[in-house]
């Protein structure tokens, strides 16, 4: 019987990349103020909008990294 001639050549082994998990997610402090709600949803004007993000790191055990996301998000609507 003749061998099996359609056997894949043995591919060469690849360098790990880096892996990246997330373990945990967790909301640490949430605020939402709607000074003059719902009236102010019924206004014609697009409002302002203001974002700011920030991001930052803290090593904790290794290899754990902490990593917070900042998010501020203003919306103003001329009077």
């Amino acid at each position: 019987m003749a061998e099996n001639e359609n056997t894949a050549p043995e591919a060469a082994p690849q360098e790990e990349a880096p892996q990246f998990a997330v373990q945990r997610i967790y909301l640490k402090d949430a605020s939402l103020e709607m000074p003059n709600a719902p009236e102010i949803f019924l206004a014609p004007e697009a409002p302002q909008v203001d974002i700011q993000l920030d991001v930052s790191e803290h090593g904790l055990a290794q290899p754990l990294v902490e990593s917070p996301l900042g998010l501020f998000a203003a919306v103003l609507w001329a009077v």
